[in-house]
């Protein structure tokens, strides 16, 4: 027979692990990178960098975002080599840039070939997220769907901002998180719209406001991953932060 105990008024049955003890031994794996033993508790995960490749970010941010993804491809592979990226924009028309992989080679070669034009229909480059997503679904592929969107100015396209509140509703059916980012210190940034993408997911809201700290952004959201029970922690400075 089991036996109950009371620890800070709630009942436990002795001997189990409490879930923060159960977070801390899944943050000590992954700093002794035992991958046995993490691919024995997290789940894949497929990632897509939703980016905003406007014409707002020629010249200097976007350089900053093309060695973001790149850090944060890299970031991936020393954390969990299993799990999968993929690169969306969406200036002008929005465009699927690769699939879910860890090529490091085809990331590097369809990287340079991103250009900044156009506006910024957030939320048609949502849409093609989710049905990126829905094929994945498909094939069933057990993995935690994310997606990091960045923005550095107002959703414009058709329907926006409006569609970009109801593709992030769509997604959150999917259990895909999305946390976003506002880049820079661009008087049309639309906070309030990336905060809300961010809320209804269940993501986090960043704002890059050094646009030369983006590269260090995108590592620590690399180093973000999901318990099986939809824990978030964040790996920084070698300190666990749980939430």
């Amino acid at each position: 027979m089991k036996k109950i105990v009371k620890r800070e008024g709630k009942e436990i049955v002795k001997g189990e692990r409490s879930l923060a003890e159960r977070q801390r031994e899944v943050l000590e794996k992954i700093r002794t990178k035992n991958l046995t033993a993490i691919s024995e508790i997290l789940e894949r995960e497929f990632v897509i960098l939703d980016c905003d490749n406007s014409g707002s970010m020629e010249g200097e941010k976007l350089k900053k975002l093309k060695e973001a993804i790149l850090e944060f491809i890299l970031a991936k592979e020393k954390i969990d080599p299993r799990d999968r990226t993929a690169l969306v924009s969406f200036g002008g028309t929005p465009q699927k840039w690769f699939d879910f992989t860890n090529d490091k080679e085809l990331v590097r070669r369809k990287v340079s070939e991103l250009i900044a034009d156009g506006g910024t229909p957030m939320g048609e480059g949502l849409s093609l997220c989710r049905t990126m997503f829905n094929e994945l679904k498909k094939k069933k592929i057990i993995s935690q769907p994310r997606i990091i969107l960045l923005s550095d100015g107002q959703a414009n396209g058709l329907g926006d901002p409006q569609k970009s509140i109801d593709e992030a509703r769509a997604l959150k059916e999917l259990k895909v998180i999305i946390d976003t980012i506002g880049f820079g210190e661009g008087k049309d940034l639309d906070e309030e719209l990336l905060k809300r993408i961010a809320e209804i997911t269940g993501g986090k809201y960043l704002h890059v406001r050094d646009i030369y700290q983006l590269p260090k952004t995108y590592v620590k959201l690399a180093e973000k991953k999901m318990l099986p029970s939809q824990t978030k922690f964040f790996l920084d400075k070698g300190e666990s932060r749980l939430k």
